[in-house]
C-alpha cells in the first residue's frame, strides 16, 4: 500500500521506491475571443481572459489519487495539468455566461467569478480550485449583427 509522509521517510532499494509530487500553484490561462467569444443571455458576445489557480490538494488520500489517476512526475508537468483541466473551465465559462445579461457581467465582475468557481467546483479529483481571476472582459455586439 502507498504512503504520503510530509517529512520524508527511509526507502529498502529493491523493494520499495519514493517519488515527489509537486504541490505548487498551477495557473491555467484560459481565453475566449473572436470567434471562440462566449454567447450571453442576450446574444452579445464576450470576450474575455480568466485565469484559474489550481494546487494538488495536500492531503494523503488527494496525493494518492492524483498519483493513480495521472502519475507523480504529470502531476507537475502543467502542460498535462491544462490539458486535464481546461475544458472543465472552459465549460464553466460558458455555462455561465449563457445564462447572464452582458451588462450584468461587466458590472459585476465578482460575482460572475462566485458563480464560476460554484461551477467548476473546489474539490477536482485531488486538485483544488484557489481562485479564479478575471484578468479581461469585453462585450462585443450579439452574433450575427454588422
Amino acid at each position: 500500500e502507498p504512503t504520503v509522509t510530509f517529512t520524508g521517510c527511509f526507502v529498502w532499494p529493491v523493494v520499495s521506491w519514493a517519488e515527489e509530487v509537486d504541490l505548487t500553484l498551477r495557473r491555467i490561462v484560459v481565453e475566449r475571443v473572436g470567434r471562440d467569444a462566449l454567447i450571453a443571455k442576450d446574444g452579445a458576445t464576450i470576450e474575455l481572459r480568466a485565469a484559474f489557480d489550481i494546487r494538488i490538494n495536500a492531503e494523503p488520500s488527494d496525493i494518492l489519487e492524483v498519483a493513480r489517476a495521472i502519475g507523480c512526475r504529470d502531476a507537475g508537468d502543467a502542460s498535462r495539468i491544462r490539458e486535464r483541466f481546461e475544458p472543465r473551465f472552459l465549460d464553466a465559462l460558458e455555462r455561465v455566461g449563457g445564462r447572464t445579461e452582458a451588462e450584468r457581467l461587466l458590472q459585476g465582475r465578482f460575482a460572475f467569478k462566485d458563480e464560476v468557481i460554484n461551477e467548476v467546483g473546489v474539490d477536482l479529483d485531488g486538485f483544488r480550485l484557489d481562485d479564479v481571476a478575471i484578468e479581461r472582459i469585453a462585450i462585443g455586439s450579439p452574433r450575427g449583427a454588422a
